[in-house]
């Protein structure tokens, strides 16, 4: 039993120093590939920011018109909301909600 547990121990001790014994090494470019590297790069950003030297103008302007930029956006619920007052006629615009036939509640009385 007790070499079982020793095993066990000694097992787990093990388990927890095993991460930094196998650090990840990550390789290092030569010169070619560095070049290469930083071509791409260079490309790649001028590409971006002629985009973003195009776009700014509209942004600035939609910002002006109180629809800001928001860089963090990636869903809709990220956005600003508009308030929208509620439809009176709710059922003829919602798509679960049939009107029965001869169900006129949503007219004004």
């Amino acid at each position: 039993m007790n070499r079982r547990k020793a095993l066990t121990a000694a097992l787990f001790s093990l388990s927890l120093m095993a991460p930094t014994a196998m650090m990840a090494q990550y390789p290092q470019l030569n010169a070619d590939a560095r070049k290469t590297y930083d071509v791409l790069m260079s490309t790649a950003r001028a590409h971006s920011d002629s985009a973003w030297a195009v776009a700014k103008p509209i942004v600035d302007k939609e910002a002006r018109e109180g629809r800001p930029y928001v860089p963090w956006a990636s869903r809709p619920d990220d956005l600003l909301k508009a308030s929208i007052p509620r439809c009176r006629r709710w059922r003829n615009v919602h798509p679960r909600r049939t009107r029965r036939q001869g169900d006129h509640s949503d007219q004004p009385q």
